[in-house]
């Protein structure tokens, strides 16, 4: 894993284990969760998500997450708790919750959020960042053209949304909506 590259952590220690990036493959990371990568590669919305990632958080005890916002608002963020000790707790938009073992917490991370674990044992959180249920296709496709979305992203995306067709694991959205933060949102 990967310990915080942003300097999010105030103190404790916070590690993360990437299995999909930006809509890049860690093979090495998947093979080491065979379950959890087969659901997340049959998963359109996760394995085509080129504006988040899928990982395995870490947090140690006596741990703290400065606020902080995501890139975007493009995406709808799943946390998934797997071992969730008492005293960890997520704040969103001043509203804070508590991770449950097998449950999700879904939430927009442009949100100002945060993360405090004072409990005694380590928090493990599976984290899946998923398209917004409100984008289509075509709002997909036009929030990672540049200038919003960086030099190859959109190709990645249709190349994602290509296989993904072929293997039958995408599903149509009926709506088309795109508010984002990068750039001037395009007309609907």
């Amino acid at each position: 894993g990967i310990a915080d590259t942003e300097g999010l952590t105030a103190t404790g220690k916070w590690v993360e284990l990437n299995l999909l990036h930006q809509g890049r493959r860690f093979e090495k990371n998947l093979a080491l969760l065979p379950f959890t990568a087969g659901l997340l590669l049959s998963l359109s919305e996760a394995h085509t998500m080129v504006w988040g990632a899928s990982k395995v958080s870490l947090l140690d005890p006596g741990t703290s997450i400065r606020p902080h916002c995501g890139g975007s608002n493009t995406r709808m963020r799943i946390h998934l708790g797997l071992a969730v000790p008492q005293g960890a707790s997520l704040t969103v938009g001043g509203e804070t919750r508590h991770w449950e073992e097998g449950k999700c917490l879904i939430f927009d991370d442009s949100f100002e959020h945060s993360v405090e674990h004072t409990g005694s044992e380590p928090r493990l959180v599976l984290i899946v960042d998923v398209w917004h249920p409100a984008m289509g296709h075509v709002d997909r496709a036009r929030s990672v053209t540049p200038p919003n979305g960086e030099n190859g992203m959109l190709q990645r995306y249709l190349d994602l949304h290509q296989r993904a067709e072929a293997e039958g694991t995408w599903r149509t959205r009926g709506a088309s909506h795109t508010t984002h933060h990068h750039g001037s949102a395009p007309e609907p």
